[in-house]
């Protein structure tokens, strides 16, 4: 559907790789995915918490930033 479904990341920027599932599309571009991160200590993975729309991961600043298509208009938002 011209969305990656899984993808494989450092979603929290403590250099170990995570993972995400496809979530859903909603109106415009927008769509969600599911943040797994993993726990080095327990060798497992759990669901982060990290929820938000068209999230990019900027790994330089260790910053995630929300895009928000809607309505003819765009938002953006660190979170």
């Amino acid at each position: 559907m011209g969305f990656y479904g899984f993808i494989i990341n450092d979603f929290n920027f403590v250099d170990e790789l995570d993972f995400s599932i496809f979530e859903g599309s909603y109106s415009s571009t927008n769509t969600t995915s599911l943040y797994f991160l993993y726990n080095k200590k327990t060798n497992t993975y759990f669901e982060s918490g990290i929820y938000g729309i068209n999230l990019e991961f900027d790994s330089e600043n260790k910053r995630i930033i929300e895009y928000n298509q809607c309505c003819a208009g765009g938002k953006q938002t660190e979170i």
